[in-house]
């Protein structure tokens, strides 16, 4: 069974936060390439759901 994933606002804002400090430190292509392999292990979540560790402490009933 496929799964979809989708970013919540908040998660979208982080990755964008990220993505500025990362290529003001180092360079945009390396802040692309970070905030892209996260977004591929997001995507991953679609495949197998189970992966990982539940926090529902941050964000509760999201699953």
């Amino acid at each position: 069974m496929q799964h979809s994933v989708s970013l919540a606002p908040e998660a979208q804002a982080d990755l964008i936060e990220l993505y500025d400090d990362i290529a003001a430190h180092g360079t945009p292509e390396r802040a692309l390439a970070y905030v892209e392999q996260i977004e591929v292990a997001c995507r991953g979540l679609a495949t197998f759901p189970e992966r990982g560790t539940r926090r529902d402490d941050i964000r509760p009933d999201c699953g």
